[in-house]
């Protein structure tokens, strides 16, 4: 899995994360939030445009990464999930855990 940090916006971070998240990506991106956590970066807001693919253990990256970032005293929100997606995190009721947005700059605008 691809992700790119490059978009820093009023003291959130947008990681973009791409294709799949599965088994092998999930290290990935708790390692991912872990780094942005320990930096001070606690407002988080992940793109999930590009992500075609989630399974059970992309689920718990999610769920990981969440602890991680709310237990240092942040945030993290979802953002542009597509419809396969969006319609797995509401099947596992994870929608009612996340704060999922449309769009990225409607989950940054969310932080204030």
């Amino acid at each position: 899995m691809n992700m790119d940090t490059k978009r820093r916006e009023d003291g959130v971070v947008v990681l973009s994360l791409e294709k799949r998240l599965d088994a092998p990506a999930s290290p990935e991106l708790k390692k991912a939030v872990r780094k942005l956590v320990d930096k001070g970066e606690l407002n988080i807001v992940l793109d999930m445009e590009r992500i075609a693919f989630v399974d059970s253990s992309g689920l718990g990256a999610l769920v990981s990464s969440l602890k991680t970032v709310t237990a240092a005293g942040g945030d993290l929100r979802m953002a542009a999930l597509i419809p396969e997606v969006r319609a797995l995190i509401e099947l596992t009721r994870l929608d009612k855990v996340f704060d999922i947005h449309e769009t990225v700059d409607g989950a940054i605008a969310g932080f204030y």
